[in-house]
């Protein structure tokens, strides 16, 4: 899959995943999320792998992205994540 084939989409799924304080989202979470977006959007079977969520988030955190600050926690050996001010989305950045 090339690097920007539906990167948009993958960037509000994260969001949409992060803004949401009612749920604790780890990277199996993550990645399905990414994948219903992009079914839901394109009806396509293309499935993220967690090396692209990786690369997602760590553009979403730099510069160059959104400089989104990530809060991560653990729970049971899984790490979970979710934005440090429950105000804060890139729709708004």
């Amino acid at each position: 899959m090339a690097t920007n084939k539906n990167a948009q989409i993958r960037y509000l799924a994260l969001d949409r995943c992060f803004s949401n304080f009612g749920r604790n989202y780890n990277y199996d979470d993550l990645i399905d999320a990414c994948n219903k977006a992009i079914y839901d959007y394109s009806g396509s079977q293309e499935s993220v792998k967690k090396r692209q969520v990786q690369y997602d988030i760590q553009y979403m955190k730099s510069d160059s992205g959104w400089s989104v600050e990530l809060e991560t926690y653990r729970i049971d050996r899984k790490a979970y994540f979710r934005y440090k001010d429950k105000k804060y989305s890139i729709k708004n950045a």
